[in-house]
């Protein structure tokens, strides 16, 4: 029901035993900057990076919160940049997206 692509670090040629992975979106642990607690995905300019969340029946969701990827201060300006979020084909934000400081 969580998908990703790319999935995580782990998808690159010569990486393998990251622990940065995707189920770590939802692992509960939300103020972290230990490597088991956060995701990481290479990125390619260019190419779509998406998560992609099924549900199994009908759920309603009041609200979304995301935590960009702060594992240093020398890190913060990786992470997400812009957001898009839809729900089937219906697009909930602004069609440029929302931007994530």
């Amino acid at each position: 029901w969580l998908d990703a692509k790319p999935r995580d670090i782990n998808s690159m040629p010569g990486y393998s035993g990251d622990l940065r992975l995707l189920e770590n979106l939802i692992n509960g642990v939300h103020d972290s900057m230990a490597d088991r607690d956060i995701w990481l995905i290479p990125y390619t300019p260019g190419e779509e990076h998406t998560i992609t969340i099924t549900f199994p029946k009908p759920t309603e969701i009041r609200g979304i919160k995301f935590y960009n990827y702060n594992k240093s201060e020398k890190d913060v300006a990786r992470g997400v940049r812009t957001i898009l979020v839809k729900t089937g084909d219906k697009l909930l934000t602004p069609r440029r997206g929302v931007v994530i400081k």
